[in-house]
């Protein structure tokens, strides 16, 4: 099977429960807007071991493979996934991003010289960027926001600034939802990216803040149509947030948090949802018209 790019959740990502990669469906919807042929490939989804997770992705034939690793305790298994890879006989330019690659790149580099490119912080543009420039057989080393090795140096391109108004971005690609409703009644969902806190253990803000604003927010309108349409489209009825703040933190950003939950009363959703927040959060007010 041929398509442009493959992105992979790889099997050291596994949450305790299954769940869709939002990161990738983000990357996923970006690129096919732009006319670039995407599959996802959910390792743990599919409960495939290294060597069946090899043997499903020999099957396709693609110009670039993108490896999600969020964090630094999911890389030995998705770096293992790259050789094996490489061992089957891939060639293709293969990248990787996420978290722990963004702060840890040269670290990467030494351990997995198998990786052509690191994609530092936010995927969706730059990863298009790179995919064009490479199914075009054009050079891609000057494509803003990435790190590759050359001639044995780590090279780190110009800084890619974030999208001020994540309202740009599509709705995330829901190839793997079907597989997820079949475990666990419930579908996740972001309505904003990064936190205001300043917490000294959470690589979160440090991730947005280092290429822009360190929270950005989506609009009411653009959050409630895309529950609307998982909804409409896959009749769920358990919505999970997994913001780390939902809508940007309650304390800084009230007036919209009821302005959503007032919406959701409006068009009537028979939902349940779940959200996190700082516990410095909580007001009666608030929590009131959310329930």
């Amino acid at each position: 099977m041929y398509c442009d790019v493959l992105l992979i959740n790889p099997l050291g990502s596994k949450y305790e429960d299954a769940d869709e990669h939002l990161g990738l469906g983000y990357i996923a919807s970006y690129a096919r807007a732009h006319d670039i042929s995407v599959a996802i490939i959910d390792v743990p989804l599919n409960g495939w071991t290294l060597k069946q997770a090899a043997f499903e992705i020999a099957k396709y034939s693609c110009k670039l493979i993108g490896i999600s690793i969020p964090f630094q305790q999911y890389a030995k298994q998705a770096l293992e996934l790259i050789r094996e890879l490489r061992a089957e006989g891939f060639t293709c330019h293969l990248t990787a991003g996420g978290i722990f690659p963004t702060f840890s790149y040269e670290e990467l580099f030494a351990l997995c010289p198998e990786i052509d490119s690191i994609i530092l912080g936010e995927g969706e543009i730059t990863f298009c960027e790179l995919a064009q420039k490479i199914i075009a057989d054009k050079d891609w080393r000057d494509v803003h926001g990435i790190s590759y090795l050359e001639n044995g140096k780590v090279i780190t391109t110009q800084v890619r600034p974030l999208e001020e108004n994540i309202d740009n971005f599509p709705y995330p690609a829901r190839d793997t939802l079907p597989l997820v409703l079949k475990r666990q009644p419930s579908v996740s969902m972001l309505s904003s990216r990064g936190c205001y806190g300043g917490c000294s253990f959470c690589s979160v803000v440090p991730f947005f803040s280092s290429f822009g604003p360190r929270c950005r927010v989506r609009s009411t309108e653009n959050i409630i149509d895309e529950m609307q349409m998982l909804i409409s489209t896959y009749g769920v009825h358990n919505i999970i947030f997994n913001d780390a703040e939902f809508a940007g933190g309650i304390a800084i950003n009230r007036a919209q948090t009821i302005e959503i939950a007032e919406e959701i009363i409006k068009r009537n959703f028979n939902i349940h949802f779940s959200i996190q927040c700082r516990v410095n959060d909580i007001d009666y007010e608030t929590f009131d018209k959310l329930k």
